[in-house]
């Protein structure tokens, strides 16, 4: 039986994502796919805008065998942590063959050469890095100068490669993989329809900020959308939101001006936080009127929008620099978290639980006696951030329990 692992966030599950998951199985011959998902925030540093066992349950509907948790430090992180959290999860379950991941370049031997170039010179890198920072580019345009400086090849559009931020994940997959000597093969598909960003619908693959922005705007985007989505995705959407409303950053303002109050004086104990933007959220804190009128107030040549969101992102989720430390020096990820698995592929649980070094968790309950203090305290994050997800002020129905939460089984 071979297996190929998937890293997503189906927010939401789209055309794109079925055409992935499916031409994933195809070049690798896999018999299983199995899934790693970011929970309740994603790496924008905002909410997902459906809670991650509907998102999990899209996915099973469609084609998935198995879909994990990324724990939330990861989920809401920078690319580098992102891919380190997700590749570690994947590579402890030690029955994952393949690692197959999308890409704006399309071919694995390029993309591979720059990561290995980063990996060598990183040094010499992050100097030239710190020199353009300097001279006042933000970090995705000081990042692409640094690395056409230091690489010094023509052989190929480096700057078009760092302007993409499916390339810019996929590098960080692939240093992930040899910083942690992962078996996993590596397996990259180009990405066909609209870009990463595009804010229309498509004809073929709308981007996921295109459905998103859809949903949040228009009035009829549950008949647009049947046209946008994956057949049993979208009745799985349809059901979930009959219960609730897509989520939106501005539901967590209060939570999120509370925690800066609460947490002005030592905010560079937060995670992507220095102590420019922690001066410069403290000076604006007076203004503050919602979560992303706050981000576009912080906004600067030098912190990009995606940065400001997830640095208070981290604040509002007590995501701070020592948890990162730990958890990266301990082992970086100490379980797999299930959301949803298909009953046919038992072989597959199975298979994980003889061959994994980190615990499979499908019982919370059983968490406490299979967890080192560190994964528990991992662990307490994930759950304190869904109960803060389902706590918005427009969220329907009984307060949020996970562990009286089931398993989606199909």
């Amino acid at each position: 039986m071979k297996t190929v692992g998937l890293i997503t966030e189906y927010n939401p599950f789209h055309k794109g994502h079925l055409y992935h998951l499916k031409k994933a199985k195809e070049l690798t011959g896999a018999d299983r796919v199995v899934v790693v998902m970011s929970g309740d925030f994603v790496q924008r540093g905002v909410p997902a805008i459906m809670d991650k066992f509907t998102r999990a349950h899209m996915a099973l509907s469609e084609g998935a065998d198995l879909v994990l948790e990324l724990p939330c430090i990861y989920a809401s992180a920078s690319a580098e942590f992102f891919a380190q959290g997700a590749v570690s999860l994947l590579t402890n379950l030690g029955c994952i063959d393949y690692l197959c991941f999308g890409s704006e370049c399309g071919d694995i031997s390029l993309l591979s050469h720059v990561a290995d170039f980063l990996l060598k010179n990183p040094s010499e890198y992050e100097t030239a890095l710190k020199s353009h920072l300097q001279f006042g580019k933000s970090y995705p345009s000081a990042r692409a100068a640094a690395l056409l400086e230091t690489m010094n090849d023509r052989t190929a559009d480096l700057s078009a490669i760092l302007a993409a931020p499916n390339n810019i994940l996929a590098l960080e997959y692939l240093k992930s993989l040899k910083k942690q000597n992962s078996p996993l093969v590596p397996v990259t598909i180009q990405r066909a329809g609209a870009s990463y960003h595009a804010e229309g619908l498509s004809s073929d693959f709308s981007s996921a900020t295109a459905l998103r922005k859809t949903m949040l705007n228009d009035p009829d985007y549950k008949n647009i959308l049947q046209q946008q989505m994956p057949p049993r995705a979208y009745d799985v959407m349809i059901s979930a939101l009959s219960a609730t409303a897509p989520a939106t950053a501005n539901d967590f303002s209060a939570f999120l001006s509370y925690a800066l109050l609460m947490g002005k004086d030592h905010l560079t104990d937060y995670l992507d936080i220095d102590q420019d933007l922690s001066d410069r959220i403290v000076k604006h804190l007076p203004n503050y009127k919602s979560y992303m009128e706050f981000a576009d107030l912080l906004k600067t040549k030098a912190y990009t929008h995606t940065r400001i969101t997830r640095s208070l992102c981290h604040v509002m989720l007590n995501i701070q620099k020592k948890h990162m430390n730990t958890y990266l020096s301990e082992g970086i990820c100490f379980y797999a978290k299930a959301l949803a698995f298909k009953r046919e592929a038992a072989p597959l649980l199975k298979s994980i639980k003889s061959n994994s070094s980190i615990p499979l968790i499908t019982k919370l309950s059983h968490a406490a006696s299979l967890l080192s203090s560190t994964g528990q305290q991992m662990l307490q994050q994930d759950l304190k951030a869904s109960e803060l997800y389902h706590s918005r002020p427009c969220k329907k129905g009984p307060a949020y329990n996970e562990y009286a939460r089931p398993l989606i089984i199909l």
